[in-house]
């Protein structure tokens, strides 16, 4: 049981780390106003990330929010 309980602890924090660092580079791409692309045939291709980078930071959040959920509820059971 104790095993489990390490186990799930440090799973957590690993998920929080990455996502943290999920967030930087997020927070980062929001400062994009455009994107290249080149294309095979010598044409250009841009676009606007600031849509994709709002649902990607919402989604992060939310993942943020879920697991730091998830460690209270671990905290909690293991004291009562």
């Amino acid at each position: 049981m104790r095993y489990e309980r390490t186990f799930t602890i440090s799973a957590i924090i690993l998920f929080v780390a990455l996502n943290a660092g999920s967030l930087y580079f997020i927070i980062d791409l929001l400062s994009y106003d455009e994107m290249v692309g080149y294309l095979a045939d010598g044409g250009l291709k841009s676009s606007d990330p600031h849509g994709f980078v709002y649902a990607l930071l919402v989604t992060t959040l939310f993942d943020i929010l879920f697991v730091f959920t998830m460690l209270c509820s671990c905290f909690t059971k293991s004291r009562s």
